[in-house]
C-alpha cells in the first residue's frame, strides 16, 4: 500500500512568501501616498473653513457688529479672534464667535493645524 504525503513543500511556501513579500513592497507607496492625500484634503478643508470664518468676521464688520477705529480694515487681528470671540455692539455685548477651536497638532517634527468651523452668531 502506497502512503500519499499531502501538503506544501519548503521550496512552494517559499515562493509564496516571496510573492506576498513584492506584493507588499509595490503597495506601500500606493498607501503611504493615500495617507498623504487625506492629510492634504483635511488640510484644504481647514483652510477653508478660516477664510470663511474670516469673510464673516469682516462681513460682521462691516455690518456695525463689531466695532472698528478708523485706521482699521474689518479683518481679524488674529486667528485667535476668531476662537475666543468678541463682543457684539448690535446685541449687548454677546458674543460673537466664527471658529469653534483651533488644536495644534504635532506629528513627526511637523506641526499641523486643526480648524472646527462653528457657525457665527448673528450671520446674514
Amino acid at each position: 500500500m502506497r502512503v500519499v504525503l499531502r501538503g506544501f513543500s519548503l521550496v512552494e511556501l517559499m515562493v509564496v512568501m516571496a510573492i506576498l513579500g513584492v506584493l507588499a513592497v509595490a503597495a506601500y507607496p500606493v498607501a503611504e501616498l493615500t495617507v498623504q492625500r487625506d492629510r492634504e484634503r483635511e488640510l484644504k478643508r481647514a483652510l477653508w473653513e478660516i477664510r470663511d470664518a474670516i469673510d464673516a468676521y469682516k462681513r460682521a464688520s462691516d455690518a456695525g457688529a463689531i466695532p472698528k477705529l478708523s485706521n482699521q480694515t474689518g479683518y481679524p487681528p488674529s486667528l485667535l479672534a476668531l476662537t475666543v470671540g468678541v463682543p457684539d455692539a448690535r446685541a449687548g455685548g454677546q458674543m460673537l464667535y466664527f471658529l469653534r477651536g483651533t488644536a495644534c497638532r504635532s506629528e513627526l517634527g511637523t506641526a499641523q493645524l486643526r480648524i472646527v468651523a462653528r457657525p457665527a452668531q448673528g450671520r446674514g
